[in-house]
């Protein structure tokens, strides 16, 4: 299996930022709750990741490399380095940091719906509007202590992926060709959800789900992506 990666590094300005000149601070917040960070410094850079997922199958007989099927795009990441310090703040740190990594577990209303999911998130940076995302990962780096070991800096390595809005893709039945696609199991997008996106028939699902190898389609992880196959082969397996 082979995939393009695209990468695109944004630096920053040091001082002012946006046509008000006034200094926009980056802020990291759930899309669905209260909880929100601030970054009293703002990253130095920031990176956008795209990757198109091809798949090759080696033969054994092939003279020369198997050609290659394009099985979908992936979604887009968003990678950047935080710095808290409390000792050019005057606030603590640990609060914020404890936050940041608590985002990568499930939330309590998504565990009583007993489906359970990290809060979606938006990042967020003056007039930049990014792409909804989860939290893929989260390495903090405590530099600098206290003297009864209170963190007073560190760094944070943080990577956002996003989770595609399902609405504006075309309606399937409207004559487009559906062929091998991936696509993304979200708290608003089920199997039978991308089912009757993909295919215009919400019972499909069966067989999107048998061909993705899922044997409980009502516990499907939000994040999954799915692989969406020709509609001959899931109308086979329905």
């Amino acid at each position: 299996m082979s995939g393009a990666l695209s990468e695109m590094t944004v630096g920053s300005t040091t001082g002012v930022g946006g046509s008000g000149g006034g200094l926009q601070k980056a802020v990291i917040r759930e899309a669905e709750g209260s909880g929100s960070i601030t970054c009293a410094f703002n990253p130095t850079e920031y990176r956008i990741s795209k990757a198109a997922k091809w798949e090759q199958t080696p033969k054994q007989s092939a003279e020369e490399a198997p050609a290659a099927q394009f099985m979908g795009t992936e979604p887009r990441t968003l990678s950047m380095s935080l710095l808290f310090d409390a000792w050019a703040t005057g606030s603590a740190i640990a609060g914020d940091l404890d936050l940041l990594l608590s985002w990568t577990n499930p939330t309590e209303s998504s565990l009583d719906r007993e489906a359970p999911r990290p809060p979606l998130l938006n990042f967020t940076w003056g007039r930049n509007q990014f792409f909804k995302a989860y939290l893929q990962s989260v390495t903090v780096t405590y530099q600098l202590f206290d003297g009864d070991g209170t963190p007073l800096r560190a760094t944070a390595d943080v990577t956002l992926k996003e989770v595609p809005d399902p609405r504006g893709r075309q309606n399937p039945t409207s004559g487009g060709p559906v062929g091998n696609r991936s696509a993304l199991v979200t708290e608003d997008a089920s199997l039978a959800a991308i089912a009757y996106r993909e295919y215009g028939r919400a019972s499909l699902w069966r067989g999107l789900a048998a061909l993705n190898g899922i044997d409980d389609p009502f516990r499907v992880p939000v994040g999954t992506s799915l692989i969406v196959p020709p509609r001959g082969d899931v109308e086979a397996l329905s």
